[in-house]
């Protein structure tokens, strides 16, 4: 009995010493994962803050400000924008850097209260600093000491109007709360360590429950980043979509003003032209925008792909005659070549796939002189239990780009620094949102170029191929095709539910041209009131803005379609609104709206819908 004593007493030590040791391995290595994870959740978090603020802020200003600047309107609306940041957001320190060398640094604007830094005064040199005035985000992978104590500072650069880094944000965090929380999770791991020695009898359930508890505040921790991230994100695309509204409310004013005074017959040649080169820039804006909202919804994973069946060869045929056309206009040799894939059907989103592939054939396009050759080039490379793999090639006899540039190509705002790159004006978002879609769909893109010669893109997506009976009748939205009839809109009579009143007399001129009465409601109620106090019939659509007071355009279509009376569920109402995001889309649908049209408005497509929608119901 004593030998077996003896024997599960020796037992119980050696299983104790062998999982204390592998308690303290396991203690060491979590740790360092734990100090890992929360460096890089940390990291992520400045460097977020920073590069929010940092786009806030106008580079040329910033480039050319001085000392005695200080109490000049750019130097209020920089400091201004620090100290919301500032106010708002538990950090320690905000304030802009100047680069005054290669690798010497000084305060700009620092909006600190109580001892902020001095306009011209040298900052702590770091590796990431240096970076950052290089023109690339970056955090200190290691704290610092200076006259204000030990930080973590993240940086951003802020580019002026031609694209140089004009300045410098800087994020500092105090190092203290990053070294307390590493002092705590050693403090963890020793006390774990010494309960083990005690219960060497209960180790084994300790041990389980003490890896269970880690992995819950991991896990918590994790959770509380994620709420963080998604919680900034919500707030930058909110942001966005305000932006977004703001800003095509005034483009709708001009595009429609725009359209009108060019149908004025009697224009004098000179004058045309101009209002010509207005609507091309106001076009132009109207794109950039779009391009910001694409980047900001990928990178926030907002971005939802739509699972619908749709026939290949009418992809094939839009991307056709939008890069066809572009080709000719400019003198290009334009060759597509997809007879394998023609009269295939699949399941997927063919509206990205459509973006993508006008995406790159339009930068093709655009980087290739008078003369020269854009190619596109489909065919299947694998065919496995209803999969099929398309290979998508894109070349092109254009500029090229150099070697350098080509890892560079798929990063947001990145353009090619010569000067023979920079008179095509492109934004350096088109690749970005490319590469973005691509990912979604789980697919591979890759590029080659040579400098002077031309470039190759080429793009690896895997469709489910559709079934027999359901590719024999593809879903009408997936074609482009023209109804065969078309209601006269001669004569048809519209309610427009618009507040902005240069918006309304926008619309309503344009409704004219083409003999439409219109009557104006200025707020969806007004709009409610004059539907209901007129007889069935009597109007053939309604027009309706999104925002609007006293009562928005979502709950006026709500109580319109809810009225006891026969046209109430089926006159086409169609929302005409600044709001760009597919969420916008969906709360239309769903209120009872037939179409969404985003702002600004091309009247041949306010035409178009009316056609059709008033058609619909003949």
């Amino acid at each position: 009995m004593k030998f077996r004593v003896d024997n599960t007493a020796l037992l119980i030590a050696i299983v104790a010493s062998f999982l204390l040791a592998l308690n303290a391995v396991l203690g060491f290595v979590l740790t360092n994962q734990s100090k890992a994870a929360m460096k890089s959740l940390f990291q992520n978090r400045v460097l977020d803050i920073a590069n929010t603020a940092a786009a806030m802020i106008n580079g040329d200003e910033l480039k050319a400000l001085r000392a005695e600047d200080k109490d000049t309107p750019a130097y209020r609306r920089i400091n201004d924008t620090l100290t919301y940041f500032q106010d708002n957001i538990d950090l320690d320190y905000i304030y802009c850097i100047q680069a005054v060398g290669e690798k010497e640094f000084v305060f700009s604007v620092d909006p600190t209260v109580e001892d902020p830094g001095v306009f011209g005064e040298p900052i702590v040199y770091t590796e990431a600093l240096y970076k950052a005035s290089k023109g690339t985000p970056a955090v200190d992978d290691e704290s610092y000491v200076d006259a204000w104590g030990s930080f973590y500072s993240a940086y951003s650069p802020v580019f002026d109007s031609e694209g140089n880094v004009a300045g410098i944000v800087a994020v500092d965090f105090s190092a203290s709360w990053y070294d307390a929380q590493i002092d705590k999770q050693m403090q963890t791991i020793i006390i774990c360590m010494a309960v083990s020695l005690l219960l060497c009898v209960l180790l084994v359930l300790f041990v389980t429950r003490h890896l269970r508890q880690r992995v819950n505040d991991m896990t918590k921790d994790l959770q509380h980043a994620l709420e963080i991230a998604q919680s900034g994100s919500r707030a930058k695309t909110a942001f966005l979509s305000s932006v977004s509204h703001e800003i095509r409310t005034p483009m709708n004013a001009i595009i429609g003003l725009n359209h009108i005074a060019l149908e004025n017959p009697n224009l004098p040649p000179e004058t045309r032209e101009q209002f010509k080169k207005i609507g091309a820039s106001a076009k132009h804006l109207l794109s950039i925008i779009n391009d910001i909202l694409d980047v900001s919804r990928i990178e926030s994973g907002r971005t939802v792909l739509k699972n619908e069946e749709f026939a290949f060869n009418n992809v094939i045929e839009q991307v056709n005659v939008i890069i066809g056309s572009q080709c000719r206009d400019k003198g290009l040799i334009y060759d597509c070549r997809a007879q394998a894939v023609a009269n295939d059907y699949y399941i997927g989103d063919s509206v990205k796939i459509k973006q993508v592939l006008i995406n790159i054939l339009g930068n093709a396009v655009k980087f290739t002189p008078k003369g020269g050759t854009v190619t596109l080039q489909i065919e299947k490379t694998a065919e496995f239990d209803r999969k099929t793999t398309l290979k998508f090639t894109i070349k092109d006899t254009g500029i090229g780009m150099s070697e350098d540039y080509i890892p560079k190509i798929f990063d947001a705002f990145s353009r090619e620094n010569d000067s023979a790159q920079n008179q095509y004006g492109s934004t350096g978002l088109g690749m970005a949102i490319t590469k973005g879609i691509v990912d979604l769909l789980n697919g591979q893109i890759s590029v080659e170029s040579t400098k002077g010669v031309g470039t190759t893109f080429t793009v690896v997506i895997t469709l489910t191929r559709a079934e027999p009976d359901a590719a024999a009748h593809p879903p009408a939205q997936e074609t482009i095709d023209i109804p065969i009839s078309t209601a006269d809109l001669n004569g048809r009579r519209i309610l427009l539910a618009e507040d902005v009143e240069v918006n309304a007399e926008i619309i309503k001129e344009v409704l004219k041209m083409r003999g439409m009465l219109v009557e104006h409601a200025e707020n969806g109620q007004i709009a409610v009131d004059m539907f209901s106090a007129q007889p069935s019939g009597y109007y053939d659509a309604i027009l309706m803005d999104m925002q609007m007071p006293v009562l928005n355009g979502l709950e006026a279509t709500k109580r319109i379609r809810s009225l006891d009376r026969t046209d109430a569920k089926k006159i086409p109402i169609i929302a005409l609104t600044a709001n760009a995001f597919d969420e916008d889309v969906q709360r239309s649908m769903q209120a009872g709206m037939n179409s969404h049209l985003s702002k600004p408005i091309e009247p041949d497509t306010i035409y178009r819908t009316l056609e059709k929608l008033i058609s619909s119901q003949m």
